[in-house]
């Protein structure tokens, strides 16, 4: 996870935090450089994802800002699967959910 970026390790990775504390990490701002050397600046927000007291994952949201420079270099990704909505593998009405009233559920289903 920590592979693609220079500047990022298991020190220094919100996700790896929120995994060894169970404690979120909100609104924290890193400048990420890429194995590359393409570098922006990230805002980010980490949760962690706990059962029965136990943390075993972490979920992140984050918004990228870059260099008006660095719009054109972008243009690159956007045929990218990852990166288009219509293309992306997985969204939030995919993650089944889990509620104490009425057992699992699938988000937005009633």
């Amino acid at each position: 996870m920590t592979d693609n970026y220079q500047n990022l390790s298991s020190e220094t990775s919100t996700i790896f935090k929120v995994m060894q504390t169970g404690q979120p990490i909100l609104n924290y701002e890193q400048q990420l450089t890429t194995l590359n050397g393409f570098s922006y600046l990230s805002l980010s927000s980490t949760y962690p994802i706990i059962e029965q007291g136990r943390t075993f994952g972490a979920i992140e949201f984050s918004k990228h800002f870059y260099e008006s420079k660095q719009i054109k270099y972008l243009d690159n990704f956007l045929g990218h699967k990852l990166y288009r909505d219509n293309y992306t593998t997985y969204r939030l009405d995919d993650f089944i959910t889990t509620n104490a009233d009425e057992g699992p559920t699938r988000k937005g289903s009633s």
